[in-house]
C-alpha cells in the first residue's frame, strides 16, 4: 500500500515465469493467433492462472476479456467470477475454419483436456472460441450474471452484436475507471447528478468545437490502433 494515500488498496503480484511467456518477440500478445506456438501459450498461461487461483483462493476472479477466460476449466474449486470485456470483438476465436475430429483432439490435447470438454466449452458454431468457456462458467455457476463492460452503451451494443452473448439475461455496463487523484472529486455524484454531468460536459463540448446542440447524439473519441477489431 502507498502510506502517502489513506485507505490506499493493498496490493499482491504474483509473477508467473515459463519459457513461453518470454519468448514473444512479436510483441505482447503471441501471433498468429492460429499458431502452435500462440495456442501453446494461451494453454500455459490459463492452466498456470488456474493454479494460482487454486492456491491464493481470492474471494472473486476478475477476468479481463479472453485471454484468460480457458482457466475456468482448469480451476480445482467454484468461485464467483467477474468478466470485464474490453473489446468484445476480439474473443480468441479460430473462425477461418470449420474443425473436425482430428483437428478437435489435436487442440484437446494442446490445452490438456479431454476432446469432450473442450467441445462442450470452447467451440460455438463450430469454432474454436476462448471466451466461450468463461461465458459457459458464469451460466452454470451464477445464472449468467456477471459479465461486464466498459460502459452502458458498449454493454448495450456487445450483448445485441456478438452471439455468444445472446444467452445471457445482461451484460453490465461500468464506467471506465479513472485515477485515484481524481475519485475524490465523483465521489459526490449519485447516478442521476453524474448522468447530469456528463450531460453538461457533452454540451460543453458542442459549443466548443460548433457541434449541433443534441443531449441525445453520442461523441465518439478514438484512441487506440486502427483494426478492425476497433471498428476501423
Amino acid at each position: 500500500p502507498d502510506p502517502s494515500t489513506p485507505g490506499s488498496p493493498d496490493v499482491t503480484f504474483y509473477l508467473l515465469d515459463h519459457a513461453s511467456f518470454r519468448d514473444r518477440p512479436e510483441g505482447v500478445y503471441p501471433c498468429p493467433q492460429t499458431s502452435v506456438k500462440a495456442l501453446t501459450f494461451y494453454s500455459i498461461w490459463n492452466q498456470a492462472l488456474a493454479r494460482v487461483i487454486d492456491r491464493v483462493k481470492p474471494g472473486v476472479f476478475h477476468c479481463p476479456d479472453y485471454h484468460n477466460a480457458m482457466s475456468c476449466m482448469y480451476l480445482e474449486r467454484s468461485l464467483p467470477v467477474v468478466v470485464m470485456l474490453h473489446n468484445a470483438e476480439y474473443q480468441g476465436a479460430i473462425t477461418t475454419q470449420q474443425f473436425g475430429a482430428m483437428e478437435r483432439s489435436a487442440l484437446a490435447s494442446m490445452f490438456n483436456v479431454s476432446e469432450q470438454v473442450l467441445t462442450a466449452m470452447a467451440f460455438r458454431d463450430g469454432h474454436f472460441n476462448m471466451l466461450q468457456p468463461i461465458i459457459k462458467y458464469t451460466e452454470a455457476c451464477q445464472q449468467g450474471y456477471g459479465i461486464c463492460a466498459v460502459s452502458r452503451n458498449y454493454a448495450q451494443e456487445a450483448k445485441q452484436s456478438h452471439s455468444v452473448f445472446w444467452g445471457l439475461p445482461e451484460i453490465r455496463g461500468i464506467e471506465n475507471c479513472m485515477p485515484e487523484c481524481e475519485r475524490p472529486e465523483f465521489a459526490k455524484y449519485d447516478d442521476v447528478s453524474y448522468q447530469e454531468a456528463k450531460g453538461k460536459a457533452k454540451r460543453s463540448i458542442q459549443l466548443q468545437y460548433g457541434l449541433h446542440e443534441d443531449p441525445h447524439a453520442r461523441l465518439f473519441v478514438f484512441l487506440g490502433r486502427w483494426v478492425k477489431q476497433k471498428g476501423m
